[in-house]
C-alpha cells in the first residue's frame, strides 16, 4: 500500500510536495515500511513499477484535512481517478 500525504496545501495538486509511505507485505506475513518525499509523478512511477513487478498496489491519498480516499492501480494502463478533493490519475 502506498499512502500519499500532501505536505504543502498552498501548491497546486500537481506541484505539491508529498510524503510517500510504502508499506509492503512480505511472503512470511511481516511488513516493511519506507518513507519518502517526492511528487505525484514519483507516486505514479512507484505504483507503475510495483505493478509491473506483479505486485498488487493500493494507493491511499490523505487530503489536507485528514480525509482519505483509496485508489487502486488500473489493469493494463487504464486510468483510474477516485478522490473527493483532488483527482489524481495514477498513469499519465
Amino acid at each position: 500500500m502506498i499512502t500519499v500525504t500532501f505536505l504543502d496545501e498552498e501548491s497546486t495538486v500537481e506541484e505539491a510536495p508529498v510524503e510517500i509511505v510504502l508499506e509492503r507485505l512480505n511472503e512470511d506475513g511481516t511488513t516493511d515500511e519506507l518513507q519518502l518525499e517526492g511528487s505525484l509523478d514519483d507516486v505514479r512511477a512507484l505504483a507503475a513499477t510495483l505493478e509491473a513487478e506483479g505486485n498488487c498496489v493500493e494507493v491511499v491519498i490523505a487530503g489536507p484535512e485528514g480525509e482519505e480516499g483509496a485508489v487502486e492501480t488500473p489493469e493494463s494502463g487504464e486510468e483510474v481517478v477516485e478522490h473527493a478533493q483532488s483527482p489524481v490519475p495514477l498513469t499519465p
